[in-house]
């Protein structure tokens, strides 16, 4: 980052009656015009320095003083939540809570999970610690668990949900007890685990997939090039990307020019638009943490490059022609220059919410059924590829899943009633060929 106004000053945080001192650097980003702070802490997980970046979403003109508060109070509430985790961490492991083990578990065994499945976690914690409150860990009992499950239903929420908080409480208890701390047997164990990578084994029933039949997608596309109102016609492009590529929310918004090869017809999927927990934009791996290379139809190649011709750069604004942003790719991080190719008329991102908040609202105002998520496109591409011959390995290599494991829950069905219909086309022309009734 290339600085036009800087300011350093040194910042005093008070922690545990000790007075530690932070040298806060401010700066301004030359390429958006807008302040930046940062400083070093040293990581005890680590066991090094590290930077931690402070955005102010203010801009260079007269802000300084305003941008400089922003970020002597977000250095202040880090290092304040940070040595909090800390002084649980040194605690002894019996007087643990609930709440206390469970960030424990998440600190040591969830570094790689992504920032949205990492709120998630968070978003359980909470739920848990309200239920459960200062309960000791070596307190609870399967019959606690049990009640935990009827307070949910009693709640309302779906077995779905429930299931997830099975998922997210079984490990944890195995933990506790791979650490001698439970003795008793596992209380909220449900199924098959696996001590050493400490991973559930038994997949938890999901919801059903929905799958667009194909004149599902064309009524859709339909809706969306003559909608109720006019800005919704701006999802177009990304649905029919969605639809062609198989490509998750994040890695279609992470998308830039430089990706597509319109020579040989290829783009790259590197990486995903994601959020950190302070809700701001940072380019990660893809959930996979693989990079894939699709081949596209010639027609939606060039229907990609007259998308790109379309835009009309004088609306932007100077801020969003091109966009300095953080990124964490394979191992690396700092910041990047980023060009999306799907943006908003003004030039600012389109993220992954706001295409599945729009997409929804649309289809409900024009009363489409069944429900449907911007994630079905994924599912129905994958639905397309198999109706066109291709096996669950080459899905799996087309979608990027991790495992072809994840392509057979999630397809195999699928795969089956293919394979049966094309052994009864199989026999049918056979049987025609051999005069056998």
């Amino acid at each position: 980052m290339k600085e036009n106004k800087s300011k350093t000053l040194s910042v005093s945080v008070k922690v545990n009656n000790e007075t530690k001192l932070f040298n806060l650097k401010i700066l301004v980003n030359e390429t958006n015009k807008k302040y930046y702070g940062y400083f070093y802490y040293y990581n005890h997980e680590k066991h090094k320095s590290t930077p931690k970046w402070l955005s102010t979403g203010l801009n260079e003109k007269g802000n300084l003083t305003k941008a400089t508060e922003i970020c002597i109070q977000k250095l202040k509430d880090f290092i304040m939540e940070y040595e909090s985790k800390l002084q649980v961490a040194s605690k002894e492991l019996f007087e643990y809570t609930l709440k206390e083990y469970a960030e424990r578990y998440l600190s040591i065994k969830s570094e790689k999970n992504r920032s949205n499945t990492k709120r998630g976690y968070k978003s359980n914690v909470n739920v848990l610690e309200k239920f459960f409150k200062n309960k000791k860990i070596t307190e609870i009992t399967q019959q606690d668990i049990l009640n935990f499950y009827k307070h949910l239903r009693a709640k309302g929420r779906t077995e779905n949900t429930i299931s997830h908080y099975a998922k997210f409480l079984s490990p944890i208890f195995f933990f506790v007890f791979y650490e001698k701390v439970y003795k008793e047997k596992n209380p909220a164990k449900y199924n098959k685990f696996d001590k050493d990578t400490f991973k559930l084994q038994v997949v938890i029933p999901k919801k059903p997939i929905t799958i667009l039949e194909p004149e599902q997608q064309k009524k859709i596309l339909e809706i969306i090039k003559n909608p109720p109102e006019s800005f919704y016609k701006k999802l177009e492009m990304p649905w029919l990307s969605s639809l062609y590529l198989g490509v998750r929310r994040g890695e279609l918004c992470a998308l830039e020019l430089a990706d597509f090869d319109f020579e040989k017809n290829k783009v790259l999927i590197s990486k995903s638009l994601d959020y950190n927990n302070e809700n701001e934009a940072f380019i990660n791996n893809t959930k996979s943490n693989e990079q894939r290379e699709i081949f596209m139809p010639t027609q939606f190649a060039n229907m990609l490059k007259d998308y790109v011709k379309s835009q009309d750069q004088s609306l932007w604004k100077e801020s969003n022609k091109i966009f300095s942003i953080p990124y964490n790719l394979q191992g690396k991080k700092g910041i990047k220059e980023f060009n999306p190719i799907f943006r908003h008329e003004d030039g600012s991102l389109i993220t992954p919410s706001y295409l599945s908040h729009t997409y929804n609202k649309l289809l409900k105002k024009c009363n489409f059924k069944p429900h449907t998520r911007w994630h079905d496109l994924r599912h129905t591409c994958a639905s397309n590829l198999i109706d066109m011959g291709m096996d669950l390995y080459e899905v799996k290599q087309y979608l990027g899943h991790e495992s072809i494991k994840t392509t057979e829950r999630y397809y195999a069905g699928i795969f089956a009633e293919k394979r049966k219909e094309r052994a009864k086309l199989i026999g049918e022309t056979l049987n025609r060929r051999f005069n056998i009734n």
